[in-house]
Order: structure tokens, then sequence, then C-alpha cells
């Protein structure tokens, strides 16, 4: 038997800006067409069995067991465990395949990411040639953003 109810409670799974700092309130995602990857499960991801991911698991584990739920941790501990699966370079022409599938609209988001990695969330700090979103699709495979890109690594494809 179904009851009326004043209101329906959704777990937003948008994707917020992926630098140290997670934004508490899920409600403020930077995309609706991407999920958040706090979402991710690391061990359903190809080439988790590959790395050891021992000393993360038991961390994640810990967090698991307080109260609430913290997103800087969490982000931090799943962003290490990505890093160190791409590492390892498992099946990297699978991986390039399935780059190669998706749709522009990702991949200027996976700059975009990289972008805000290193140098924060708020466009006012970026270098002012990657401050439009044209721009990011501009600069997609430039210098610039490769050398602004370098110190984080390849993470975000």
């Amino acid at each position: 038997m179904l009851t009326a109810s004043g209101f329906v409670l959704v777990n937003p799974l948008h994707a917020a800006v992926p630098v140290e700092r997670q934004e508490n309130c899920p409600y403020s995602p930077v995309s609706r067409l991407f999920r958040s990857p706090l979402y991710l499960s690391i061990a359903d991801v190809p080439g988790a069995a590959a790395a050891d991911l021992s000393d993360l698991a038991s961390a994640a584990t810990e967090l698991n067991d307080g109260p609430w739920l913290d997103r800087d941790r969490t982000w931090q501990l799943k962003r290490v465990a990505l890093e160190r699966i791409y590492a390892m370079r498992v099946d990297m022409d699978r991986f390039a395949a399935w780059q190669n599938r998706q749709p522009s609209d990702l991949h200027r988001f996976a700059i975009w990411c990289a972008i805000s990695e290193r140098f924060g969330p708020s466009t006012i700090e970026w270098p002012a040639e990657l401050r439009s979103f044209d721009a990011i699709g501009g600069v997609a495979r430039s210098r610039h953003l490769r050398d602004a890109c370098e110190p984080t690594d390849d993470t975000h494809g």
C-alpha cells in the first residue's frame, strides 16, 4: 500500500570540484553530466588488482566507522588509489580505446578538472588563457596545459 509523502530525498551524485578540500554541500555540483568520483568503487576500477592498495583500504575502513562522511579524506584516499592504479599501466591500450570513445564533453571536463587541481577551483586564479570554457577545449593538447598539469600526472585522462 502506498502512502502520500511531502517530499522525495535524493542523494546527489553529480561531480564536485576535484580539489583537496571537497565541497561539503553535495547540492552544489560543478557538473550535472558526470558523477562525483567519490562514488567510484576502487575495487572495480580496471587494474586495481595489480596495485598495492592495502594501506588505503584499511584507512578507508576506519573512515566507514566514523559518524560523519569525511569527503576530504575520502577523496584523498581515492585519488591516491587511482594514481597508484594508473601508475601500474595495466591494459593501457584498452584505456586509450575507452578514452577515444568518450564524448568531447567528458574530455573537456577532464581538462577542467586537471586545471582546477593545478590552479584551484576559482577560474580567477587560472592563467588568463585558460579562463573561458572555449579555451579549455582549445588548449587540450597545448604545451601550456601539459606544463600546467605535469605535477599532478595524467589521472584525469
